[in-house]
């Protein structure tokens, strides 16, 4: 996921991931500008998505 600010790739806050039955909560952070970002998105849909 790149940085909505400044488009630079963001880094996920692994330790900050909530998982629930069916959502994911992470966060996500920007070295370059320091936006920070929580996001929720369907636990299937986060999965495959990190398992490419």
């Amino acid at each position: 996921m790149n940085c909505p600010n400044c488009g630079w790739p963001m880094n996920e806050k692994h330790e900050l991931t909530k998982i629930t039955d069916t959502e994911i909560i992470f966060t996500v952070d920007c070295k370059e500008c320091s936006v920070i970002g929580n996001f929720n998105m369907n636990k299937q849909k986060y999965e495959s998505k990190r398992s490419v």
